[in-house]
């Protein structure tokens, strides 16, 4: 039987103000339409028939529509999915008890090459700039809480995302909500540019800064566009000097960083974060079935070294066991996935545009890729 803590605890709303259970829930029209904030009441959000009955199918072991994600993740026997992330992160939730998952805006000083335009304004403007999407608005402006105010002695733990949370002005004005509302932990995902320790110093609850790394020194300028990592280094260094504040680690894999992982996780396993997760790129021409086959080879063989070096690391055992299965997840598609030529030449278009309007240059190995010409 499976269960999903976010079904019974979950709240998640982005700019667009649709309440969702978790981040990683996908939502057709009709149940957009239903769930903007405005139109439900938000304290009985659990008991709406959509919840409850998607929480039923698990319990029959049924992988609902709207779990999609997860259920592709589980089903390469992977453990960090957002499933099961809930599942051991909220073992300890009584029954009214919420994780509140919010998005105020999108304003961002990174424009990441795995990024998408919902999530980064900089992002956004160069898609426009490319005509890849329409200059459309995005509602970025949620910008009172008070509706958290009579769920306040029920929100544990809120998850914070932008948008960069400490550079999006809506982001940093539910900071500031929340340092007169709140005592919850609240979990701030961060591409480590610019920290406001002033709130850090300020907050009563637990704080935890999720530093988002898909790379370390000069390559992460190039795959997180903006970075300047001494910087971000020393931001992430700094924060660890914090007694109220736990530091994680996520990654996101994909076509730019495959190559790098090895040096990545050689540099966490120096001083292992209490949590590092690893997760694919969403796009479906930034995962494995693009790589052409003259280099998966080398790909192949320094993530097997890596997820050699994880099994002789003294990191705990959950944490060793997901990283191995994240990395050796990769390793075994670079195998055994059949490459796909035109998710590739998606890849390799959309990364020279990018690219061009960035004003910047890969390195030797991505740059090799895309110098590559498929029959």
């Amino acid at each position: 039987m499976m269960k999903c803590k976010f079904l019974e605890h979950g709240l998640a709303i982005g700019y667009n103000q649709i309440v969702k259970p978790c981040c990683a829930w996908t939502a057709d029209e009709n149940y957009q339409k239903k769930f903007h904030i405005s139109k439900i009441d938000i304290r009985e959000f659990h008991s709406y028939k959509e919840i409850v009955d998607t929480k039923n199918k698990l319990a029959n072991n049924e992988w609902p529509d709207a779990c999609v994600r997860c259920r592709n993740i589980e089903q390469q026997d992977r453990q960090d999915s957002i499933r099961l992330n809930g599942a051991q992160a909220y073992s300890n939730f009584t029954d009214n008890e919420i994780t509140l998952e919010l998005r105020p805006g999108n304003t961002c000083n990174f424009a990441c090459q795995t990024c998408w335009p919902a999530a980064s304004s900089r992002v956004k403007q160069y898609y426009t700039k490319l005509n890849l999407i329409k200059d459309t608005e995005i509602n970025e402006n949620i910008t009172d809480f008070q509706y958290l105010v009579e769920l306040n002695d029920r929100i544990k733990t809120v998850i914070l995302l932008g948008g960069e949370p400490f550079y999006d002005k809506n982001c940093l004005k539910f900071l500031k909500f929340a340092e007169t509302n709140l005592t919850a932990n609240i979990i701030i995902f961060t591409n480590g540019s610019c920290v406001d320790y002033d709130f850090i110093e300020k907050y009563k609850g637990k704080l935890t800064l999720v530093f988002s790394l898909d790379a370390i020194g000069t390559p992460a300028e190039y795959v997180r566009n903006g970075t300047v990592w001494p910087e971000v280094l020393n931001n992430y260094s700094k924060c660890k000097n914090y007694k109220n504040v736990e530091q994680r680690v996520n990654v996101t894999t994909s076509p730019y960083n495959y190559h790098l992982l090895e040096e990545l996780v050689d540099f966490l396993i120096e001083d292992w974060p209490s949590v590092v997760t690893f997760a694919g790129a969403y796009q479906a021409e930034m995962l494995e079935q693009s790589i052409p086959l003259q280099f998966r080879g080398q790909l192949i063989s320094s993530l097997d070294r890596t997820v050699e070096k994880l099994s002789n690391t003294l990191i705990e055992e959950g944490q060793r066991q997901n990283a191995i299965n994240a990395i050796a997840s990769i390793s075994n598609n670079l195998k055994t996935q059949i490459f796909d030529k035109d998710l590739f030449e998606n890849w390799k278009s959309l990364t020279l545009s990018l690219d061009k309007i960035k004003n910047q240059k890969p390195d030797e190995f991505v740059s090799m890729m895309l110098s590559v010409e498929v029959n």
